[in-house]
């Protein structure tokens, strides 16, 4: 995040005429959603994996 925070007091001191408000939202978010992929990589592969369907209860969850 500090690094994020970097490039984006370089790209506000050098590149003014961008909105760097409008930008740090975007890499902000992005940031910091790959970083919370990367922390619940290895619990959320194991957790979400049993709630997927089976095409065969998909089929029986249709028809209800």
């Amino acid at each position: 995040m500090l690094g994020g925070e970097a490039v984006l007091g370089l790209l506000a001191r050098y590149a003014s005429q961008l909105n760097a408000f409008a930008i740090s939202l975007t890499v902000k978010s992005a940031l910091a959603f790959l970083i919370l992929i990367i922390y619940f990589g290895p619990i959320l592969a194991e957790r979400v994996m049993p709630l997927s369907f089976f095409p065969e209860q998909l089929q029986l969850y249709i028809e209800k």
